[in-house]
């Protein structure tokens, strides 16, 4: 429609603009993407001097994968201010699902983004510990130290 008077039809195309400017607006809130970190490899051990000798028991192992969750979302948070994360079970969407598993020879940390469809995409992979160095290091890293190795893995 067009206004046939003093405005002209000026006034509907900047209100237009303007509604159209809002909705962008809104498309653009951050998005919520809930991050879950896990363990998929046997054999995680804390204890210096055991290496791949023991298992964590599961609230153990549990507790641990909390933490490093939680440590990855403020890393996340402070790194891409424009979306918000929120540590998330392994069945919530979209999430970007973080865990480490155990490749001949390396010990590898992994990373998909998984939809609101529930399907992930390709994952990213990194060295996370290369042959021999468990042994070098007598055991896995303490679990407050795990976000940094994982940041850094290559």
């Amino acid at each position: 429609m067009i206004c046939r008077g003093r405005g002209g039809p000026v006034p509907l195309l900047f209100a237009a603009c303007v509604l159209t400017g809002a909705a962008v607006g809104r498309a653009q809130e951050p998005q919520t993407l809930f991050v879950s970190f896990t363990f998929r490899a046997p054999g995680f051990v804390t204890d210096p001097g055991a290496v791949l000798a023991g298992n964590l028991t599961a609230p153990q192992k549990s507790a641990m994968e909390t933490g490093i969750t939680g440590a990855l979302v403020k890393v996340l948070a402070e790194r891409f201010p424009y979306w918000t994360f929120q540590p998330g079970r392994a069945d919530v969407v979209p999430r970007l699902s973080i865990w480490v598993e155990k490749r001949h020879p390396d010990w590898e940390v992994r990373m998909a983004l998984v939809g609101l469809g529930g399907r992930p995409l390709a994952a990213w992979k990194g060295r996370l510990f290369a042959p021999g160095d468990l042994e070098r290091f007598e055991g896995l890293p303490a679990s407050e130290t795990w976000p940094d190795s994982i940041r850094t893995a290559s």
